[in-house]
C-alpha cells in the first residue's frame, strides 16, 4: 500500500515538474530606459542591437533562451527615429518594415507613426537566403 502511494506520488511529482519546466527558456522583462537595458547587458549579450539611440525607452522584451530568439517593442522620439532609420535597411515593398543584421543575428523592425517599434530577432541561419538584407 505504501509503495503504491509512493509510486503514484512520484509519478504525479515527475509529471508536474515536466509541465513546470515547459517554457523555462522564455523570459519577459521590462526596462524603462536605454540605460537600464544597457546596465543589464542586453546590448552586450546581443538581445538588443547596438544601433539603438540612447533616447530609446520603454523596452518590453521576451527572450527565448532555447531558440536564441528575442521579440519585443520599444519607443523612440522623433529625433531617435531619424537616427534609427539611418542604420537599418528598408524591406523591399514594405513601407514600415526594416532589417538589421549583426553578429549572426537578424532583427526585423516594424515601425509605427507614434514612435513605437516592435521587433523580432532570430539567428541568421533561420532566415531564408531570399529574405536576408
Amino acid at each position: 500500500m505504501i509503495k503504491t502511494i509512493y509510486w503514484k506520488f512520484s509519478v504525479i511529482l515527475g509529471v508536474g515538474l515536466i509541465f513546470l519546466c515547459i517554457g523555462c527558456g522564455d523570459m519577459e522583462t521590462y526596462y524603462p530606459s536605454y540605460q537600464d537595458a544597457e546596465q543589464d547587458g542586453l546590448f552586450r549579450k546581443g538581445w538588443l542591437p547596438p544601433i539603438l539611440p540612447p533616447s530609446a525607452k520603454e523596452f518590453y522584451i521576451r527572450t527565448d533562451l532555447d531558440l536564441n530568439e528575442s521579440r519585443g517593442r520599444f519607443s523612440l522620439d522623433k529625433q531617435g527615429m531619424e537616427i534609427f532609420l539611418e542604420k537599418v535597411k528598408k524591406m523591399q515593398g514594405k513601407n514600415s518594415v526594416f532589417q538589421y543584421s549583426s553578429h549572426g543575428s537578424i532583427w526585423t523592425f516594424y515601425t509605427a507613426s507614434n514612435g513605437q517599434i516592435t521587433y523580432k530577432m532570430v539567428p541568421q541561419k533561420t532566415i531564408p537566403q531570399s529574405q536576408l538584407p
